[in-house]
């Protein structure tokens, strides 16, 4: 199970993820030309990220072995954009919740 309300997220441990965004502008208008890096992390001030997953074409593909050793738990996460006229933007910090799973 893998759903994001309210900019949290929600994850079963050891289950495939596609994290679709979409940017837009503050005219509105869609942003295609980017690069951008989700990171999670057990705590804000954590060195360590637990992962992290480039962003390509809008979607953020979560692997089975990037979670299913994972102790379940609540983390956080944000998303890194950089644009190609230098921009750099944070979407988040919000809360990444990953559920247990009972088949190993």
């Amino acid at each position: 199970m893998f759903k994001v309300k309210n900019g949290n997220i929600y994850h079963t441990r050891g289950d495939t993820a596609i994290l679709s965004i979409h940017l837009t502008d503050a005219n509105g208008k869609e942003i295609t030309d980017y690069t951008a890096k989700l990171s999670v992390k057990k705590r804000f001030n954590d060195e360590s990220y637990l992962f992290q997953v480039d962003i390509d074409n809008g979607s953020a593909n979560i692997s089975h072995e990037q979670t299913q050793s994972l102790p379940y738990g609540d983390y956080v996460y944000d998303i890194e954009v950089h644009t190609t006229d230098g921009e750099v933007s944070t979407i988040g910090p919000n809360e990444y919740h990953m559920l247990p799973d009972v088949t190993t």
